[in-house]
């Protein structure tokens, strides 16, 4: 699809927009436009820790598990006894701040941010209902859940680390370092960072393989507090092109056509063009296939209570 601009098409109902608004896909319509607005996107690259570092970012993942999952455990017995108002769960992450930041640093607050997001938006969900303004098959609202695999009873391990405590080091397009400087960790990655600017970064096990989720606000420079944050020149593709990391698009179409796709789960593209030329992809093999490999390839992680 190099030669052609893409654009989403406006078919079907997405999900969550409301059927009963006047327009439903205007919703959509403006949560596209928000997307395109942002500056934030997301690099995903795979890491290849050592044994001693497999072992330490289990350490810290478990940490992070115990934080989140006491910090739900208080929170829930709150709301459901209608004593969690702001100023009861402030208490609570300061709380929990001080009885963690001796294993996990300044990155505990990053654990406890992410799950006041989640609490945040739950408490918005329930005033949009109050309001009669959810989409109607949205039948149940829950409070935030645990770090917590229900039926293998093993913690989910997510890593949350502060933009100044972290930084990478590319030694080619392709490869390089991420250095975690609180737990003295330079654990070795792949994957191509596809954007510069501002940066933050999630670690996340799955299926026995580590991954770096590290969100950019392209273009936004790093903190003064991260010296070390990486910002490379503009440099040129394998084919000579100009290519800007500091900007979302990075390069203009080298076609003067236009592609128009939606996307979805039995279906995964279907794709028709300017010129009149038509593409369907499905998808019931491609599912059938994940499904049998996400069933055996899982690998147990942590057995224990929460």
């Amino acid at each position: 699809m190099g030669k052609y601009a893409i654009k989403m098409s406006g078919g079907g109902n997405p999900r969550g927009v409301p059927t009963r608004d006047p327009d439903p896909l205007e919703a959509f319509r403006k949560e596209i436009e928000k997307r395109r607005k942002s500056k934030r996107r997301t690099n995903r690259v795979a890491l290849f820790p050592n044994r001693y570092e497999q072992e330490t970012l289990f350490d810290i993942g478990l940490a992070c598990a115990r934080l989140w999952n006491e910090l739900n455990y208080e929170k829930r017995n709150a709301f459901f006894n209608q004593e969690l108002s702001p100023g009861k769960r402030d208490e609570i992450n300061k709380k929990y701040y001080h009885k963690y930041k001796g294993v996990l640093g300044v990155n505990a607050n990053q654990v406890i941010n992410k799950n006041d997001e989640a609490w945040k938006a739950f408490f918005e969900l329930l005033d949009l209902r109050k309001q009669g303004k959810l989409p109607p098959f949205v039948k149940k609202l829950s409070p935030s859940g645990y770090w917590k695999d229900r039926e293998a009873g093993e913690k989910k391990i997510h890593i949350f680390i502060r933009n100044d405590k972290y930084h990478v080091e590319p030694i080619s397009k392709n490869e390089g370092y991420i250095v975690f400087e609180d737990f003295d960790l330079r654990i070795r990655y792949a994957g191509r960072i596809r954007w510069e600017g501002k940066q933050g970064v999630e670690i996340i096990y799955v299926n026995g393989r580590w991954f770096a989720l590290v969100p950019i606000e392209v273009g936004v420079d790093p903190p003064k507090s991260n010296k070390k944050g990486y910002i490379k020149p503009n440099y040129r593709d394998k084919k000579g092109r100009i290519v800007n990391p500091r900007s979302i698009k990075q390069r203009d179409p080298i076609g003067d056509k236009e592609a128009f796709i939606d996307m979805g789960l039995n279906n995964l593209f279907a794709v028709v063009t300017s010129n009149g030329s038509a593409l369907l992809v499905k998808g019931g093999s491609i599912k059938s296939e994940y499904y049998w490999w996400e069933r055996d390839s899982y690998i147990p992680v942590y057995k224990g209570s929460a």
